[in-house]
């Protein structure tokens, strides 16, 4: 005996076919309605990651710009050990030509009063000049990284190369009194000799003071950074 179907199609009274019975409509998913204080725990942990995010970013600036002043401060400390290797080089150089300045001071005065001179007046022109160099300094101070120096190592450093600046301007000036004094000795005019000797022994002096000091600076400065 074969059993009736689950679901049987309705039979028509008049005769026509029989109708399928219409499927039944498909749930709808209830949503949820999110509450203020989920909704402010989300809004929080978003504002937390960015933050964060904000600050693991910051660190790592921090760091580079740390390392970079490492870096920067010992350029420096690199170009002062080779400004104090020009300076030791030229001094003895400086001292000669300044002793010599002197030496044609006494001559031109023992000329003016007549007396006679055993060898002349001996002048020379050649001069060695330390080649001192500020790129380093100069860079360290324009950079980002400069408000992580240490202040007094800045302080003290700005003031040792506002030194060399005068310096610089001293030994300028004196290489162009001592270019005058070549040419006033070329046409043997002995006036304008004895006023350039004087002029250029005058240079000479201040620059050997600032040049001693400078380089006992810089090498008081290197002994306390190696000790």
């Amino acid at each position: 005996m074969t059993a009736p179907p689950a679901n049987p199609e309705p039979v028509r009274d008049d005769g026509a076919e029989p109708v399928a019975a219409e499927p039944e409509p498909a749930a709808v998913p209830v949503r949820r309605r999110r509450g203020l204080g989920e909704i402010a725990i989300e809004a929080l942990m978003v504002v937390f990651a960015v933050l964060a995010a904000l600050g693991v970013e910051e660190w790592r600036e921090t760091r580079q710009l740390r390392a970079f002043a490492d870096r920067a401060r010992a350029a420096v400390d690199l170009e002062i050990g080779e400004n104090l290797a020009e300076f030791r080089r030229a001094e003895p150089g400086l001292i000669a030509k300044r002793d010599e300045m002197e030496a044609a001071l006494g001559a031109l005065a023992r000329m003016q009063r007549g007396e006679p001179l055993e060898s002349g007046l001996e002048l020379t022109f050649e001069w060695d000049l330390p080649e001192i160099s500020t790129a380093s300094w100069r860079v360290a101070q324009s950079s980002q990284a400069a408000p992580y120096f240490d202040y007094d190592w800045v302080i003290a450093r700005a003031r040792e190369y506002e030194r060399l600046e005068r310096y610089l301007v001293v030994l300028t000036r004196t290489t162009e009194d001592l270019i005058e004094l070549q040419g006033s000795a070329a046409i043997r005019d002995i006036e304008q000799v004895g006023a350039g000797v004087r002029r250029l022994y005058g240079r000479l002096a201040v620059l050997v003071q600032l040049h001693e000091g400078l380089r006992a600076d810089m090498e008081a400065y290197l002994d306390r950074r190696n000790s």
